[in-house]
């Protein structure tokens, strides 16, 4: 058994499949599904390997073991298996049979013995098995107690008669007994039953828990008699089997165990396991002792294990991998269709003979293959694995990897089973040497980027360091390398306690991998990543070394990557293309507004339908190849069809999406919806343009040219002499001559060049040049030509085509012209969205298009309907210096045009020069000095509606289409970024709102916590007060009688005296002995000194009294100088001084008040909390002042116009004005920690200004004391 203590030094086993880290993430890439089972299920799971190794463990079962996942990974059962658990046996006869089921008791770290139910699935993934344990402790223990409770039941009925003592003493017993039972069951999921076949076939459940009401849907009274209505939940498929497993037991007396499904009367169908011993009885019929509970949950996990089993399969034959199965002892093995199929041969071609894997081995490599074989059967290796080549049906061969284990040995330890994969490695094989060179190439690369490194002796604590780590702790090569100490300066103070763990465990020998905070000398804090290697001697580690790689600019990125998280919802509203969330039926639930706009319904109207209704019949079967993708890939799209919209016209879209899981375990649908209506119209435009171009080139529009290399003579085809701008017929030069002449001065060596290279063979024909028509224009020509050589390769002629590319050229300059565009567009973008300032965006907006468009004035202003008469307001302006200001309101009288094609996101341009209808833009244009004129509109998601206005002061450059196109793709960037601004701002103004509120909230949970503690004290105070007064009543009461029966006793004495002058020796000695006349004379002041001290208890305990009403919440009327002088008396002792402290002198200036309505529980804790305040205050003082130094405290109260004010003034040290202004706040104190919450003052401050609709003010000077006055409303 391994305690927590030990589990540290425990050497966890090495697991043989593969790395432990590595499965859970597997599967949960594989399986999302299972994962989420797996980390959600309520009974412990653990993924273990062959050797019974725990690979990984869920929250259930850290819990119940009571191990952190990390420590339990390389532990296997035994380790927490009481004595008297065999573990290695029941594990092989587990691997055997491939599902395992028991029970065996667990001790817990704390030493704690549970017992437990465990159930095993073996290879739900090859070599991977799922181990599930249940804890029964509870139902042990009950399922002990129902047979006590029977014996004693059966003890009962053997008893003497009902009326005899030991009769009534055993059923109050067995009362106690079933009612302990009922609390027990009440509270353990499932069923703990009693259930009895009688001889004549009927059943019933003599007892039966609560649990039968919710696994059943029926009560435990309903079967104590009649049984029937249980059976009657079973399935039907399921119902024989059940009452066979029922009859087999109570024929062998053998326990109970059954897995079965009931149909529960709320339409749940649930699978059930139920466990029982029988017990035989007298009369013949036979009783099962049992629980049944519900493993509904754990099938759905069983389900979910074989269909990953299912993909595991898929997703072999996917990757083309081959899987084998070799039993040693007889030679058979069991070749998979993919093996066969790797190699060339059909499935039958192939038979199960490791004779036929032989034959196809290469000879070189056989004996290779044997040598790694006969180590992993010697237990040497983990694995089995081998590269070697195999021959292909067609005699190829192919490099192969091969990868095996040992599943299975017989007693001896003879290998029995074998199993494996086979991958074809040939291409891994053939880049093998481009994979080496790529290796010289990075390890220069390294060098090149001075990756630093660093080594560290740990005898002598010495540090070396590269020059590139100089650099990164910004140092020089020519200084010293620092001590660890001084080293250890250099890291961030935060980071410093987890470099020296970090430290601590490459001690240990564990190598590190980690990221820190450095501070350089100049201050600057850099990021860096350290790697770091250990170096041992004789099992110690001698030196570490590593290297360091400054990350500063990566994590800057990562803060910047996790800040725009918080956009994606405005991304989401924002995107131009539709987003849309469908459940399972295609229900819409949620779509952006480009969605809604494709097909014209608003959200809610959305909401009421589903992508079937928008979708015409015609596409169902389209719709149906698309889900069968989502459910088998997760994906599906992208592809075509249309919507219809809310209008009835259809809309040509392009989808594509993924399948989620929601929050509430559901699947939904994610989509992207794409309207491709300018795409289809673009695409129907570009069919039409190839048509055309295929007619061209049927035209025969391509000139033809044939060299003859031998005579050296050219010949041409007519369109040849079109392409160089002549005619055959009036030109009479040689062809050579007119292509010498018509070739551009500059290709003509380039020209040349290839003709002699392909001629030779070092190169293809296939130039671009350019040719000059005799009038002068320029056209580009794209030629290909081939060499045709005679049998000994000698060149004998040379043919090839050319053909005018003139258009061609032009369309690629017009596309370089865009390319620079979105270049440019991209550039400004970059500038407006540099800050979430709304000014800052417009500002360098209005900046960027100034400077790129040439412009000399360009402004941006906002539509400012809400004024009393409706105003443009430039707000941003860039300018040239001959153009005057547009910055300030104007008005819209005689802009009608302009202003209707903003409303309307229209362009609105005017060239001054042109005859227009629009006299007012174009007067207002003239007084600017501005010839040409452009408005480009900009309308804002929340309604905003604003506009750039550029000017040009000449008219020589009218507004281009380029400038158009791009001024509107900035308009749309500008748009965009001024949503952002504004959600920015709604954001920062939501976070201040919300922390108000968590401050508020705070500051109200405090005074809950307070007002509660108050109310305690009150009633302990009260209480005390109660029951001090009780017997001082008493003392008070009988102190008038004790003086009087003293004074009667003194006289008696006086008498004696007076009458026997002379009394005998003994009374003189007595006398004597008592100092009869100091007692005479001292008993009197005795009683009036008891006297003063009964009346002071009894002030002390009125003040305690009064003081109790701190949680009074009444509203009433009360006298102030009563609570005032209560709190008085309870601060007594403090005031007469304790432990050598001064007396505090109190001042009392009373002024004639009336009652007050107040609640004065609230008040006194005020009192209270100023005069505690006070005395601290005093005896602060003392401690620094003379010896002659007295404290006084000074109570005023007195009457100031309609208000009722209270002024409670110290001497003592003062408040400086910086803590004066914070003394109200929550959680603000100047005493140390222990001595004060700081909630005091706050609270209050609160219950003076907000309870009782006061003032509470406080004046003070530092050294001089302090003053703090209650003003309290008389109404």
């Amino acid at each position: 058994m391994i305690f927590p203590s030990q589990i540290h030094s425990h050497s966890p086993h090495q697991p043989h499949i593969a790395d432990s880290d590595s499965v859970t993430p597997v599967i949960a890439q594989d399986n999302h599904i299972f994962q989420a089972l797996f980390t959600a299920a309520l009974d412990a799971m653990l993924i273990v390997d062959d050797e019974g190794c725990y690979l990984d463990a869920n929250p259930a079962a850290c819990q119940l073991l009571g191990l952190g996942r990390q420590d339990l990974i390389g532990c296997c059962p035994s380790d927490f298996a009481a004595s008297g658990f065999n573990f290695a046996p029941a594990w092989q006869q587990f691997l055997k049979q491939g599902q395992g089921r028991g029970e065996f008791r667990l001790i817990q770290p704390d030493g704690e013995l549970r017992e437990i139910e465990y159930a095993a699935t073996a290879n739900f993934i090859p070599h991977y098995h799922l181990l599930n344990l249940r804890d029964v402790t509870a139902y042990k223990r009950t399922e002990a107690r129902v047979q006590t409770l029977e014996n004693i039941r059966n003890q009962t009925v053997a008893s003497p008669p009902p009326n005899h003592p030991d009769s009534r003493e055993a059923m109050q017993k067995t009362d106690e007994e079933r009612y302990r039972l009922q609390k027990i069951a009440r509270h353990i999921p499932g069923v703990i039953y009693q259930f009895t076949l009688h001889s004549d076939g009927r059943i019933n459940f003599p007892y039966a828990s609560e649990g039968l009401r919710e696994i059943y849907g029926v009560p435990p009274e309903a079967v104590r008699e009649d049984g029937t209505k249980v059976l009657e939940t079973i399935h039907p498929d399921d119902l024989p089997r059940v009452n066979q497993s029922i009859l087999e037991s109570a024929q062998q007396l053998t326990p109970w165990h059954c897995e079965y499904r009931v149909c529960h009367p709320d339409g749940r169908l649930l699978w059930l396991v139920g466990h029982s011993t029988p017990q035989g009885q007298p009369d013949g019929s036979t009783t099962w002792y049992g629980y049944i509970r519900d493993i509904t949950a754990e099938k759905k996990v069983e389900q979910a294990l074989r269909e990953n089993h299912v993909r595991l399969q898929l997703a072999l034959e996917a990757a083309n991998i081959g899987t084998w199965d070799w039993n040693p002892q007889t030679s058979e093995v069991v070749f998979s269709r993919q093996w066969k199929a790797m190699l060339g041969y059909e499935e039958q071609e192939i038979s199960g003979s490791v004779a036929e894997w032989e034959s196809r081995v290469h000879p070189e490599d056989m004996q290779a293959i044997y040598g790694d074989i006969g180590q992993h059967i010697e237990g040497k290796t983990p694995i089995y694995q081998n590269e070697h080549r195999m021959q292909c049906k067609d005699g190829s061969y192919k490099w192969i990897l091969d990868r095996g284990q040992v599943i299975e040995r017989d007693e001896q330890g003879n290998p029995v089973r074998f199993i494996g994969i086979h991958y074809d490695i040939s291409e891994r094989k053939a880049s093998e040497l481009a994979l080496q060179e790529l290796t010289q190439q990075l390890q220069k690369a390294q060098e090149v980027a001075q990756l630093g490194h660093w080594s560290i002796d740990i005898a002598e604590q010495k540090l070396s360091w590269s020059e590139e780590v100089f650099r990164i702790f910004g140092m020089t090569p020519d200084q010293k390398e620092p001590t660890f100490t001084e080293h250890l300066q250099q890291i961030h103070p935060d980071d410093r306690a987890f470099l020296q763990a970090r430290f601590a465990e490459a001690l240990q020998g564990i190598p590190q991998n980690f990221d820190i905070r450095i501070v350089r000398a100049d201050g600057e804090v850099r990021h860096i990543n350290t790697r770091t290697e250990i170096q041992f001697h004789e099992g110690e580690v001698v030196r570490m070394f590593g290297t360091a790689m400054d990350i500063t600019e990566r994590v800057q990125v990562e803060a910047t990557m996790r800040a725009s998280e918080d956009k994606l919802r405005s991304l989401f509203d924002l995107s131009p293309l539709g987003i849309s969330l469908n459940d399972m039926q295609g229900q819409f639930i949620e779509a952006n507004a480009a969605a809604l706009n494709i097909v014209g319904y608003h959200p809610e109207e959305l909401n009421q339908l589903s992508y079937w209704d928008l979708t015409p019949s015609q596409y169902t079967d389209d719709e149906a190849r698309q889900l069968e993708s989502l459910a088998t890939t997760g994906r599906y799209g992208p592809y075509q069809k249309e919507y219809i919209h809310k209008d009835g016209h259809r809309v040509p879209v392009e989808l594509m999406g993924m399948l989620v899981t929601g929050a509430d375990g559901q699947q939904y649908i994610w989509s992207i919806i794409a309207d491709i209506t300018e795409r289809k119209q673009a695409e129907a435009q570009l069919q039409e343009i190839s048509e055309r171009l295929s007619l061209s080139l049927k035209s025969g529009a391509i000139g033809c040219w044939e060299w003859n290399i031998i005579e050296n003579t050219l010949i041409w085809d007519e369109r040849m002499y079109e392409l160089y701008g002549v005619s055959k017929e009036s030109d009479t030069r040689l062809v050579y001559d007119i292509w010498a002449t018509g070739l551009h001065p500059d290709d003509r060596d380039a020209s040349e060049s290839l003709i002699r290279q392909t001629v030779l063979g070092q190169a293809e024909f296939d130039p671009e040049f350019r040719v000059v028509h005799p009038d002068g224009s320029i056209h580009s020509i794209q030629a290909f030509g081939l060499v045709l050589r005679n049998e000994e390769g000698n060149p004998q002629k040379m043919i090839g085509v050319n053909f005018d590319i003139t258009e061609r050229k032009q369309a690629e300059a017009q596309l370089q012209s865009l390319l620079n565009r979105t270049q440019l567009l991209n550039q400004i973008s970059t500038e407006i969205r540099n800050s979430l300032e709304l000014d800052t965006i417009l500002q360098n907006a209005v900046h960027a298009i100034f400077a790129e468009l040439k412009v000399d004035i360009c402004t941006f202003g906002w539509y400012r309907p809400e004024l009393e008469t409706p105003m443009w307001e430039v707000v941003q302006e860039c300018r040239h210096q001959d153009v005057p200001s547009w910055l300030g309101l104007f008005g819209l009288d005689g802009l009608d045009p302009l202003l209707d094609k903003i409303l309307h996101q229209q362009i609105y341009r005017l060239d001054v020069n042109t005859t227009a209808p629009d006299e007012g833009v174009k007067a207002f244009c003239q007084q600017m000095g501005i010839r040409m004129y452009l408005g480009i509109p900009i309308h804002t998601i929340g309604g905003q509606i604003g506009a750039f206005d550029l000017g040009r002061i000449k008219d020589d450059r009218p507004w281009q289409y380029d400038e158009l196109e791009l001024l509107q793709s900035i308009g749309t960037q500008v748009a965009i970024a001024i949503q952002q601004a504004q959600l920015y701002q709604e954001s920062q103004s939501k976070s201040q709102e919300l922390q108000c509120a968590y401050r508020e909230l705070q500051e109200t949970q405090v005074q809950l916590i307070q007002a509660e503690k108050m109310s305690s004290l009150g009633q302990l105070v009260a209480g005390v007060a109660h029951e001090i007064n009780n017997p001082v009543n008493f003392i008070y009461g009988n102190l008038t009688h004790t003086l009087e029966y003293a004074d009667n006793l003194l006289e008696l004495i006086q008498l004696y005296q007076d009458c026997y002058p002379d009394p005998p020796e003994a009374i003189n000695d007595c006398c004597e002995d008592i100092d009869l006349p100091f007692l005479i004379e001292d008993f009197p002041k005795i009683i009036t000194s008891m006297q003063n001290g009964a009346s002071r208890i009894r002030d002390i305990v009125k003040s305690l009294r009064t003081f109790s009403r701190l949680d009074e919440a009444d509203f009433k009327a009360v006298d102030v100088h009563e609570n005032l002088d209560s709190t008085l008396v309870i601060l007594q002792n403090r005031l007469n001084g304790r432990a050598g402290t001064p007396q505090i002198n109190v001042v009392k200036q009373y002024g004639d008040l009336p009652l007050i309505e107040c609640y004065i529980g609230l008040l006194n804790q005020v009192f209270m909390n100023l005069l505690v305040n006070a005395i601290e205050a005093i005896e602060d003082r003392q401690t620094r002042e003379p010896a002659d130094y007295t404290g006084i405290i000074t109570i005023t109260t007195g009457i100031e116009y309609n208000w009722l004010s209270i002024s409670i003034r110290d001497n003592g040290s003062g408040i400086s004005p910086e803590v004066k202004a914070k003394i109200f706040n929550p959680f603000f104190t100047t005493k140390p920690i222990g001595k004060g919450t700081g909630m005091g003052l706050s609270i209050s401050y609160q219950i003076i200004n907000q309870n009782h609709r006061g003032k509470l003010e406080c004046a003070s000077t530092l050294g001089g004391g302090t003053e703090f006055q209650i003003k309290l409303p008389l109404r």
